[in-house]
């Protein structure tokens, strides 16, 4: 028979073992008559803590007096902003920075045009002195080179030439330095800006031709003789304004690399481009024949085949005598009668050399004899009847 299993000493719980005295007091306690062990919780007086302040932290005070600051300056900015850039608050008469800016592109265009206003009207009186001293440079110049002048006449003209090319040069350069510049300058906003410099100029020649305009028409019903003047100085200063033809003549001479023949040149160039009364009087003097230089020449190459012509001895001597010319301005057409005599028989020969000497002339061109017949005698002379017709050169021929 097999032994019977060892016992747990663990699993032996003796009868007589007892609970521990410390949970029997427990348990007894709970539920004898349900008895507490502390006393009723004390009540809390809550009126005592209203006197009782909370710590104070300079730091949270720093921080809400900044949040509350950043609140209030962003809805001013806000309120400011929208007030300059729309016109939402336009009934209450706030300042405006886009009205600002605006009115600043106004004053500044009026200031501008009144100062280009003087500009070409400094411009047009340099260019005015240019035109008159340049009259009389250019009669000097023609002096010069003329055949029929002596030469005392010639060296006074070449002297007083040099004086007038320092006179012209400084008229010359102060009307090239008041039209060389740009008539426009910058804006400030975007409104009134044009979208290029080219369209920028352009808005200020308009307002300077608008107000030389408006300053000519205010003095056009005047009688006052100063009035009078200045109505037809801001007419004539309007073709200043957008000459361009003129700016680029003054900006790309070299004034001090010019000839005498040159600025002869010149002056006629700019008389040409601008609208003043020497520039009108030398277009005149242009189309106007200078009978003086006509006779001259004619006397000059009429010696060259006459020797005696000038000494009034036709009679004695014989020669060639005229006794009227007829000018047709339209055509430009000059004719000459008069005869010739000699005492030979060369009246011909004499009449071929003259048409010969007139043709090789800078005045005269196309000369021909339109009839001839001769009568006479060797002891009393034979006379010749002398009809000549020819044409004047322009002056660019």
């Amino acid at each position: 028979m097999a032994d019977k299993s060892p016992l747990n000493p663990l699993d032996v719980k003796s009868e007589d073992q007892k609970d521990s005295a410390f949970i029997h007091g427990i348990v007894k306690t709970e539920t004898e008559g349900q008895e507490k062990i502390l006393e009723a919780a004390p009540e809390i007086d809550l009126s005592l803590l209203q006197e009782v302040a909370p710590p104070k932290s300079i730091l949270l005070l720093v921080l809400k007096i900044a949040t509350a600051s950043i609140a209030g300056l962003g809805f001013i900015s806000a309120i400011f902003f929208t007030s300059q850039s729309t016109g939402w608050f336009d009934s209450l008469n706030l300042s405006n920075v886009s009205k600002d800016f605006s009115s600043s592109n106004l004053e500044i265009i009026n200031l501008q045009t009144d100062l280009n206003f003087y500009k070409i009207l400094s411009a047009k009186a340099y260019l005015d002195n240019f035109s008159y001293l340049g009259d009389t440079y250019m009669q000097k110049f023609e002096i010069k080179g003329s055949q029929t002048a002596d030469s005392v006449e010639k060296k006074d003209a070449e002297e007083q030439m040099a004086q007038l090319r320092v006179d012209l040069r400084g008229k010359f350069l102060a009307a090239r330095d008041k039209l060389s510049g740009s008539l426009a300058v910058p804006l400030v906003s975007q409104d009134l800006k044009t979208t290029t410099d080219a369209d920028n100029e352009t808005l200020f020649k308009e307002k300077l031709t608008a107000k030389l305009t408006s300053s000519s028409n205010d003095l056009k019903a005047s009688e006052d003789p100063e009035a009078k003047r200045n109505y037809k100085n801001y007419l004539q200063s309007i073709n200043l304004v957008a000459n361009s033809a003129l700016k680029t003549l003054l900006i790309g001479t070299d004034f001090d690399a010019l000839s005498d023949d040159q600025l002869y040149k010149l002056i006629k160039n700019v008389n040409a481009l601008v609208v003043n009364d020497m520039s009108v009087i030398q277009k005149i003097k242009e189309k106007r024949i200078k009978w003086s230089d006509i006779m001259n020449e004619l006397e000059l190459r009429t010696i060259a085949v006459d020797k005696y012509y000038s000494d009034n001895l036709y009679n004695q001597l014989g020669g060639i005598r005229y006794s009227s010319y007829d000018f047709e301005s339209d055509s430009r057409k000059v004719m000459i009668s008069g005869d010739t005599k000699l005492f030979n028989t060369t009246n011909f020969t004499m009449i071929a050399d003259l048409i010969d000497q007139l043709n090789s002339s800078p005045f005269f061109k196309n000369a021909e004899m339109k009839s001839f017949n001769k009568s006479g005698a060797t002891d009393t002379g034979y006379t010749a009847s002398l009809k000549l017709a020819l044409d004047l050169k322009l002056p660019k021929e």
